[in-house]
């Protein structure tokens, strides 16, 4: 479907006004934190500001403890656990698809369903 020149006009004004408010908001913040400062020890702990070598040594912190899980291993290629069961956050078309990448590399064998040649299974 074709982009209006309305929508277009809109989505450029938008962007005309949080340029424009985004500064007013930020001096705004800047007098509130220097006015009540020096009176409330909390402001101060809520606006801080943190460097860059303090935001990576916390995001090292975070990666470095892990997800607890429910302890099910899947195999790397196939993506089914032990019992045979995808992931849950696989949904139908998902498997659907993965099942077709894995036919067309070859890695894992097709199995055939319906009866043979002979009308036997």
């Amino acid at each position: 479907m074709a982009k209006g020149l309305r929508c277009k006009f809109r989505k450029r004004m938008r962007n005309v006004k949080r340029e424009k408010y985004g500064k007013k908001e930020l001096e705004r913040l800047k007098t509130m934190i220097e006015t009540k400062g020096g009176q409330d020890q909390e402001i101060k702990e809520i606006y801080k500001v943190k460097t860059e070598t303090e935001l990576k040594a916390e995001m090292e912190k975070k990666s470095e403890e892990t997800m607890e899980h429910s302890g099910k291993t899947f195999h790397p290629v196939t993506l089914k656990d032990e019992d045979g069961n995808y992931p849950a956050w696989m949904n139908q078309r998902a498997i659907r698809r993965h099942k077709t990448q894995l036919k067309k590399s070859g890695r894992v064998k097709s199995k055939t369903k319906g009866k043979g040649k002979n009308g036997k299974k």
